[in-house]
């Protein structure tokens, strides 16, 4: 005689995480998923041993993103465990395959080159530089101005790799400065 056993609760299968499937070591990398179950509990296992706690909706959430750095390069399973009331012991996703690589030279954009600007003003006056590079692999660039005055600018939006992008900015004491540039690629 077989004896069939069934749930009137229909089984849940937690949806697999979202999130870059190809990254560096080091560097920290966001994984989300979206859930209508307020009243469940989820916990992202990261595939190298650690896992977060278990994590739960705030008020009108509907998706729970965490964050996580690997420090070996491979390829690591990314989960996510869903787990209520009616689940207690809990489900796991299918898995998000994530390479992690080390850095190499080619990972970066090439050296950037000052192309415009002033080489001589007055103080506090806006003068105009821009900056040129391109990427290994054709990455969209950004870049940044070290004005040699304890002054770093922020980021410029990223362009395609080739494109020049122009930054203004003000020197408020006379004196003598070297700029420096700095570019870096959207990966």
């Amino acid at each position: 005689m077989t004896l069939i056993v069934r749930s009137d609760t229909p089984m849940y299968i937690p949806s697999t995480p979202s999130g870059t499937t190809f990254g560096y070591i080091g560097l920290e990398y966001d994984y989300i998923i979206v859930t209508m179950n307020p009243d469940s509990y989820w916990m992202f296992d990261w595939g190298d041993g650690t896992n977060t706690s278990w994590l739960q909706l705030e008020d009108g959430q509907t998706s729970i993103t965490q964050t996580h750095r690997w420090n070996s390069p491979g390829m690591y399973q990314v989960h996510v465990k869903f787990r209520s009331e009616t689940v207690p012991y809990g489900i796991w996703s299918d898995a998000l395959i994530v390479e992690i690589a080390e850095f190499s030279s080619e990972d970066f954009p090439n050296k950037p080159i000052l192309r415009s600007g002033k080489i001589q003003g007055i103080s506090g006056y806006e003068y105009t530089y821009s900056a040129l590079t391109t990427d290994p692999h054709g990455f969209q660039v950004c870049y940044r101005f070290d004005y040699n005055n304890e002054i770093v600018s922020e980021w410029t939006p990223y362009v395609p790799s080739g494109t020049i992008s122009y930054l203004p900015f003000v020197w408020e004491k006379p004196g003598e400065y070297s700029i420096r540039i700095q570019a870096r690629n959207l990966y």
